[in-house]
């Protein structure tokens, strides 16, 4: 199956599934980090729920194409690759397939439908 191209709204989409979040887009760059859980406290246990930096990309807008050798990256820095256990159909769900289609054919739909 491989990888297909998508735009950064699915690709935050489909991080978020895996507790990943892109977040804090400054200039031309986004935040690809990591949702941590960690216990502290001796005596008085609290859980903490941070986000750890795992690595800065390029970001031209949540609208724009996600470059299939970008997409490799970030999976592979995210251990979400096949040999992590996560294979293209599994990252890749059916609804965000679908959801790019219509994102990207909008305007043609839009006409379609009026017809």
């Amino acid at each position: 199956m491989g990888e297909r191209q998508i735009n950064f709204r699915q690709l935050k989409r489909l991080l978020e599934r895996y507790r990943y979040a892109l977040h804090d887009p400054v200039k031309n760059s986004i935040s690809l980090s990591k949702w941590t859980t960690r216990t502290v406290g001796l005596f008085k246990k609290t859980t903490l729920t941070e986000l750890q930096n795992v690595w800065s990309i390029g970001y031209p807008g949540e609208r724009h194409e996600v470059g299939v050798g970008l997409i490799k990256k970030v999976r592979e820095r995210c251990g979400l690759t096949a040999d992590d256990g996560v294979d293209s159909q599994t990252f890749y769900d059916e609804e965000a397939v679908v959801d790019g289609f219509v994102v990207r054919y909008s305007k043609a739909l839009r006409r379609l439908a009026r017809k």
